[in-house]
């Protein structure tokens, strides 16, 4: 798993504007109603509204931007920062009324690139510091300063 988007996204811009075979699979979650778009429609739509190629752009941007802040942090941070910021994102997109975030150990660590004996460790340690907690398929967070302070801590090794 790479990535969540929220409801109202839009997703497989690439590959419809370059007319290659898309970069990911996209799995909903929940129950959706999707809308697609040949890529011959699309490029209609643009001929027919200048301002959607403008809006096309900032999408490819920002998500540039968001593949080029994974990349340094998967290089820069420590596991602990780079699971950290990705409770505190799961939080914002998933999590239900109560802030438990449905995920599991396994899913973590694919969104990280790492173990899932690795996450165990270090969410494990986060419990025992009263930072998270933890049920099966899922936690929530119970102290966001701490959490936050080793989000915002570079790797030190």
């Amino acid at each position: 798993m790479a990535n969540l988007e929220p409801s109202y996204s839009l997703i497989g811009e690439i590959g419809a504007l370059d007319g290659h075979p898309r970069t990911a699979t996209a799995i909903c979650l929940t129950v959706c109603e999707l809308v697609s778009l040949s890529r011959k429609q699309l490029f209609d739509r643009i001929e027919k509204h200048p301002p959607l190629a403008r809006a096309m752009i900032e999408l490819l941007c920002a998500r540039l931007r968001w593949v080029s802040g994974e990349l340094g942090d998967h290089a820069f941070l420590s596991i602990e920062a780079r699971l950290a910021k990705r409770l505190f994102f799961l939080a914002r997109v998933i999590a239900d009324g109560s802030g438990w975030i449905p995920i599991s150990q396994s899913e973590l660590g694919e969104f990280l690139g790492a173990t899932r004996e690795s996450v165990n460790k270090t969410l494990n340690n986060w419990r025992n510091r009263s930072i998270i907690a933890m049920k099966r398929g899922g936690l929530r967070i119970t102290n966001a300063g701490a959490l936050r302070h080793l989000a915002d801590s570079q790797d030190e090794d």
